[in-house]
């Protein structure tokens, strides 16, 4: 047999055993960093495939090793993300979340089934490559935490890895298609928290105080404007204002302080500069009118970028495998952001959409990862790291 014909075989063969492990994923989810039963049933199946999972980040995180049935001198890793997010589940689903508060609402329990079932194609197909890939479980992506963890303890080392590849799980694109965008991918991402003092005093009687509320409420539209005013079209950037707290909830007093939280994205580090600087010089603007203002910033990951040396591999690999129709070359930008920029940021890395179909967007209470897409992602994954393999 091939290599396209084992690798699709095997894919078919165990995607409804994949399925279920899919929808137990799905029904047991855990918040970032506390992974703890995600990590002890990857690292269980991983055993019974013969690997030796290690368990790492505190229990949250599992690595395990494929290797070749050739002696090689190249290591690639595919990382999956496990985490779930802080969301109540409205899908009704007969394996809906057990857990309150908490779902799967970004296919992270796709994410891992793929992963899972990659290593199962890569142990059949071992005979058709030389050297090892390293599987990359990893914890709290949601909160940008996980992949510096599983850097830091070491998951680039022992096998030192030459690159590394990722699938997200992508609603509106054709289920099973693999999707790829040169350069950029995803955007860098900060936060920040900005809290306007004025003077309170009884809502009758404005004028013997000085409104915070209509400080802020004139200041998000003034950042919300950053994009267009400073940057233009030609560096896509967005700022979102995304809370608003003023610790009053009685409608005759005008509160002493306000505060804003929101976010800015970014395609570069110029931009990404230029953004933080807008948003200083707006906010002191509002002193000018009496008040007293601080910002705060908290910054999160770079950009994911796609290294050029990977394009051509995945150009030739995911046609090679699932047929050109299930490959997709995009143009358009995403101002969502990533931990897996953080291992681009050592390596050659590659991020790439998995097509999940007509399904509710990611966050949202009612999102399911669909599993007729299992078969596409599992053999893209073990294609990708063959033939990376191959070419050393």
């Amino acid at each position: 047999m091939t290599l396209q014909e084992v690798l699709r075989a095997k894919a078919h063969e165990i995607a409804p055993r994949l399925t279920e492990l899919r929808r137990h994923l799905h029904a047991n989810p855990e918040l970032s960093l506390k992974e703890y039963r995600t990590a002890n049933f990857v690292a269980e199946h991983l055993r019974s495939l013969g690997l030796e999972p290690k368990i790492v980040a505190g229990g949250t995180g599992v690595c395990a090793v494929v290797e070749g049935g050739r002696p090689g001198a190249r290591t690639v890793a595919l990382r999956a993300d496990m985490d779930a997010l802080p969301i109540q589940e409205t899908t009704g689903l007969p394996y809906a979340s057990r857990n309150s508060g908490v779902m799967h609402a970004c296919g992270h329990d796709g994410h891992t089934a793929n992963l899972l079932g990659a290593a199962e194609l890569l142990l059949a197909a071992r005979e058709h490559f030389a050297g090892r890939v390293k599987l990359i479980f990893q914890p709290a992506e949601e909160v940008l935490a996980g992949a510096k963890r599983m850097i830091e303890e070491g998951a680039l080392e022992n096998p030192r890895v030459d690159a590394i590849f990722a699938l997200h799980a992508w609603p509106k694109l054709a289920v099973g298609t693999i999707a790829h965008r040169s350069g950029p991918a995803l955007a860098a991402s900060n936060a920040f928290t900005i809290t306007v003092t004025g003077c309170g005093t009884h809502a009758a009687y404005p004028e013997r105080g000085r409104n915070p509320i209509s400080a802020l409420a004139r200041l998000v539209h003034d950042l919300e404007a950053i994009p267009a005013t400073r940057l233009g079209v030609g560096a896509p950037s967005v700022v979102s204002v995304a809370g608003f707290s003023s610790g009053s909830s009685a409608v005759n007093v005008i509160p002493e302080s306000g505060t804003i939280i929101g976010t800015f994205r970014t395609l570069s580090e110029t931009a990404r500069a230029m953004v933080r600087e807008e948003v200083l010089a707006r906010t002191r603007a509002i002193e000018c009118l009496g008040y007293a203002a601080r910002v705060d910033f908290s910054e999160g990951c770079p950009v994911t970028v796609n290294h050029p040396s990977l394009d051509r591999l995945v150009a030739r690999a995911i046609p090679a495998q699932l047929g050109s129709e299930r490959f997709a070359s995009l143009s358009e930008t995403t101002m969502g952001a990533e931990d897996f920029a953080y291992y681009g940021a050592r390596i050659p890395s590659c991020f790439l959409r998995l097509g999940v179909g007509e399904r509710l967007s990611l966050h949202h209470p009612g999102f399911d990862f669909n599993d007729e897409a299992l078969p596409s992602g599992m053999q893209a994954f073990a294609r990708l790291a063959i033939e990376f393999l191959a070419e050393g």
